[in-house]
């Protein structure tokens, strides 16, 4: 169940002790704590106190959060885990730090760089090693490349309690990493978090810095333990995540969420209050609700794509030297906690760092007055690979269409298979591959046929297919012409898939005629999204952008770009697409 709501007062005015009415910010005589709290995959419209979504599950304790402190209403993150994270720990935009993509924590594969200064490392030298600092919980920045189990200590923190993948297996038996020592948990993993993070500020005796990234919400879905929640959960096995099979998922999420809060109120309220009153509280999550959990008006464009239901996520700031009750409508993004966090102990980010090239503007004029407002825009981005020589430079959008490549391997019949269009320019925008299937005989069964290079001899249809057996095989039938036309979507993992038709066709001696293969060139993915107070661009290749009036159209539901645009929506347009040429 939630915090007594006998207690709730009591975590208000404790929160409070920090705040002010109005006025600058207050410099206290000792820097002040820094608790940062991050939730995983959970939009604006999953907080009642934002008053958007439909059915979010209760959050008293994030709504008083909010109460004692600042919403932000226009925060951005980045559409996934690890990028956002990334900027979080660096102040610096994907496109610098190479992270652009998710992290395969159990590999040698690319992970955040050890040169990339990051929050305690940015203390450590601005303070003189005033502050402690302590990453508690998901990890998701690390993989043998960059120390693997060690790789939160060696990016700088002290200490390090929690997990490193993207996606723990069971939030109830899940690898526990303490400080590159390894151990099975069976306890609830957000309470776990909190746990370990109450264990680690009560050792300190001076400013700290403590960054407690929840596992929760993210899949898989699961049953939390009854005490923490108050959902009515259906019978049968949780689906792991939006694509596996089993009941609704919502309720899961929500008991998720709910339980979430629960522990966040009990982290806050075990402090003791001279100590909270002391400390700054931020909270946040990496990116919007999985997709097959928003709920009108919200659209499954949520985590993952760039748009509004991806990168717009929460964001509540409450107790010292943050004003009470306060709403900012400001441009936040999520690269800005760290000079925010500077600023409040008092580091001189251009004497510490210099020569780093830094993308963070701090938000701290908004904690004392939510009117103030530091940045005129936004930005976000997602890209198909991490590490060096990442984003990719995409070639630029052909004048004329592009037609994959045809291998032969075709017969018997004449079937006849082509697939031209605009460049496939990956998993953005362009991840639909359309085809053109013809010469095929009327109301003919066709199987489509995807995998990989492995040419064969397939004697019960008299000709060579170049996937057996395929990845994928779907079914069609063709028109009265003996034609079909489909759009098929690719998967990410391959960048080159192999396209060919078997076709029913009684007029050949086996029974069956055979197309031609395509090779399908599946280019990188470099999408990016930009806004302003109130227009948004969203470039997901050089073939494919929408443009979006937020203001009027807050769901984006009306690509501007569909129609002629007016003289101030044509400007807006033109400053957003000079801005994305200067950002790379």
């Amino acid at each position: 169940m939630p915090l007594a709501p006998a207690l709730l007062p009591g975590l208000l005015t404790v929160l409070a002790l920090g705040s002010q009415s109005s006025g600058p910010l207050a410099r206290p005589a000792q820097p002040g704590n820094v608790l940062i709290l991050i939730a995983d995959d959970l939009g604006i419209d999953q907080i009642g106190a934002y008053g958007v979504g439909s059915d979010p599950a209760p959050t008293p304790n994030l709504d008083l959060i909010a109460g004692a402190g600042v919403l932000f209403r226009n925060a951005w993150s980045l559409p996934t885990c690890s990028p956002t994270r990334a900027s979080i720990q660096t102040g610096r935009f994907a496109f610098r730090t190479s992270i652009g993509t998710v992290i395969n924590p159990f590999s040698n594969g690319p992970a955040l760089p050890l040169g990339e200064i990051t929050l305690p490392e940015m203390l450590d030298l601005g303070t003189g090693g005033l502050y402690a600092h302590a990453a508690i919980g998901k990890w998701h920045l690390g993989s043998a490349q960059n120390g693997a189990d060690f790789a939160p200590n060696l990016a700088g923190y002290s200490h390090f309690a929690g997990s490193l993948e993207g996606q723990i297996g069971s939030y109830f038996n899940w690898r526990r990493v303490v400080n590159g020592s390894v151990a099975q948990s069976t306890r609830y993993a957000t309470t776990s978090s909190v746990n370990d993070g109450l264990a680690w500020i009560r050792q300190q005796d001076g400013p700290w810095l403590c960054v407690v990234s929840f596992q929760a919400p993210h899949a898989p879905f699961h049953r939390p333990p009854p005490r923490l929640h108050s959902q009515v959960l259906p019978p049968g096995t949780p689906p792991i995540s939006c694509d596996a099979p089993g009941p609704d998922p919502r309720p899961f999420y929500k008991a998720a969420v709910e339980a979430l809060d629960h522990e966040i109120g009990r982290m806050i309220f075990s402090l003791p209050a001279g100590e909270l009153a002391q400390t700054t509280v931020f909270f946040l999550a990496d990116n919007g609700t999985d997709r097959c959990l928003p709920q009108a008006p919200f659209t499954s464009d949520a985590k993952g794509t760039l748009y509004e239901g991806g990168v717009r996520v929460p964001l509540l700031v409450a107790g010292l030297g943050v004003v009470q009750g306060g709403e900012c409508a400001a441009l936040v993004g999520v690269t800005d906690l760290f000079a925010t966090v500077a600023e409040l102990a008092g580091v001189d980010l251009a004497a510490t760092l210099p020569g780093v090239v830094l993308d963070s503007v701090s938000f701290a004029p908004c904690l004392a007055d939510p009117a103030q407002s530091s940045r005129e825009w936004l930005f976000a981005e997602a890209f198909s690979h991490n590490g060096p020589g990442n984003p990719p430079v995409l070639p630029p959008c052909p004048a004329a269409d592009v037609c994959q490549t045809s291998l032969g391997f075709d017969g018997p019949g004449s079937a006849t298979l082509t697939s031209c269009g605009p460049p496939l320019y990956g998993v953005y925008g362009a991840n639909v591959v359309p085809w053109q299937l013809s010469g095929a005989p009327p109301f003919a069964e066709t199987w489509l046929v995807i995998g990989s290079f492995a040419p064969a001899w397939q004697p019960q249809f008299g000709a060579w297919l170049v996937s057996p057996p395929p990845n994928v095989m779907l079914s069609y039938y063709t028109g009265g012409s003996g034609t079909l036309a489909g759009a098929t979507w690719t998967p990410s993992s391959s960048y080159e898939r192999y396209y060919q038709f078997i076709v029913r066709d009684p007029s050949q001696p086996l029974g069956y005629s055979v197309s031609n293969a395509l090779r399908m060139e599946l280019l990188p993915t470099h999408a990016r999204a930009v806004r302003g107070p109130r227009y948004k661009l969203i470039r997901f290749d050089p073939c494919s952008e929408e443009f979006y009036d937020l203001e009027q159209d807050p769901f984006e539901h009306s690509d501007l770009l569909a129609r002629t645009l007016t003289v101030p929506e044509r400007a807006a347009y033109t400053q957003l697409s000079t801005l994305l040429l200067t950002l790379h």
